[in-house]
């Protein structure tokens, strides 16, 4: 009898767990080959919990079923991705239910719902564009610390089309809770924004106390390029941060290569500048090609690859009035290359200032830098007319 009873207050606590289910509100769930969205959304994060495994076949079917969805999926990763757990005593409940019966009920945690809608977002990438309000809402009132993680990083995946957020996240650069301020720095670091607007929050986040956030924010700042040159004077000092250094110095590359210590100053800019722009042909020649600089605003930089290293490098000006009339600045060559004769991937920097023009070098694919020498004296330096 008494077992009896048990069975039946068993059952009829699953009935109330499975009514009080039933009442929260339901969507439309968009179907991929024959199974819904949020199912194969279940597990599928980008790391090595994810179930299918990250990379199977199974993995790259539900990344599939994303795309496939397309815009009929916003809704429902809107709501996963701002989901909240049941009320505590009803999942203490459950977990005793499928503890003592064979009861089993298929529930999301919200930490994971999120988890996977953050990473559909990305699939989905400037098609969920439509998404934006409403997750810009959710980040304001999230209900939870890492829901607004979550949504902050998915509107960096959206990317540029996310822009209207770009407030939004700025504002909690200054929270008092690290993981928000990195998360917020995801956000732009995708998103980008006004250089006079992101770049001055991006520079003040080089003395978080956050290693991981002083590290993105040079990496941010990298992506601005020359429009971030007012953070310069930051990233100078950032260099005495032995934590972040690579980040700044790969920053400086992108945004003021001029600025670092293997930078050599190989010319006074200020005979070729006319009304802040480079007036005159400005290149290097060597390795078969050559790199020219005119027409450009200062400061102003010019990359080229070079894939045979030569011997020497022959820096030159030439006169656009007069082409024939070419000015020898001098011969160059890079401390501790590799061999002329080896194969070379060394991206090589011309870059005229209002006052200077400035080479320098860097391997691209261990990011070593070189120095450059001057072979010769000075008095080599001469014009030839052709």
């Amino acid at each position: 009898m008494r077992r009896h009873w048990y069975i039946s207050l068993i059952v009829l606590l699953a009935v109330i767990i499975g009514a009080l289910i039933r009442q929260s509100p339901r969507m439309s769930d968009p179907v991929y080959a024959g199974k819904t969205l949020t199912r194969w959304l279940e597990g599928h994060v980008p790391n090595s919990s994810a179930n299918p495994p990250y990379n199977s076949a199974g993995w790259e079917a539900a990344d599939e079923a994303v795309q496939h969805c397309g815009t009929n999926a916003v809704p429902i990763l809107l709501r996963m991705i701002s989901s909240r757990d049941r009320p505590p005593p009803i999942l203490q409940l459950q977990q005793w239910i499928e503890r003592h019966t064979r009861v089993r009920f298929h529930y999301q945690y919200a930490y994971n719902q999120s988890e996977e809608a953050k990473y559909a977002f990305q699939i989905l990438g400037t098609n969920a564009v439509s998404a934006v309000p409403r997750l810009i809402s959710i980040y304001g009132d999230s209900p939870s610390l890492h829901c607004q993680d979550c949504v902050a990083d998915a509107l960096g995946k959206i990317g540029i089309a996310a822009r209207p957020a770009v407030p939004y996240l700025l504002r909690n650069f200054t929270n008092t809770n690290g993981e928000v301020r990195f998360h917020a720095l995801n956000g732009i670091m995708g998103i980008g924004g006004d250089p006079a607007t992101v770049v001055p929050a991006l520079a003040s986040l080089l003395k978080d106390p956050n290693k991981d956030v002083r590290w993105n924010a040079a990496v941010a700042l990298s992506t601005f390029g020359g429009q971030a040159r007012p953070a310069v004077p930051a990233l100078l000092e950032a260099l005495s941060d032995s934590g972040i250094t690579n980040a700044v110095e790969t920053a400086l590359w992108q945004i003021a290569p001029d600025k670092l210590n293997a930078a050599l100053v190989v010319g006074d800019a200020t005979p070729i500048i006319a009304n802040g722009v480079v007036a005159e042909n400005v290149g290097v020649e060597g390795g078969g090609s050559w790199l020219v600089i005119a027409g450009m605003r200062v400061p102003c930089v010019r990359d080229r690859l070079l894939r045979t290293l030569p011997s020497q490098l022959l820096l030159y000006r030439r006169d656009n009035t007069n082409p024939g009339k070419i000015h020898y600045l001098g011969r160059f060559e890079l401390i501790d290359a590799p061999e002329p004769s080896a194969n070379a991937n060394i991206l090589l920097k011309c870059v005229v200032t209002d006052r200077q023009i400035v080479l320098c070098a860097r391997e691209v694919f261990t990011g070593v830098f070189f120095k450059i020498r001057r072979v010769g004296s000075d008095a080599e330096r001469h014009i030839t007319e052709f």
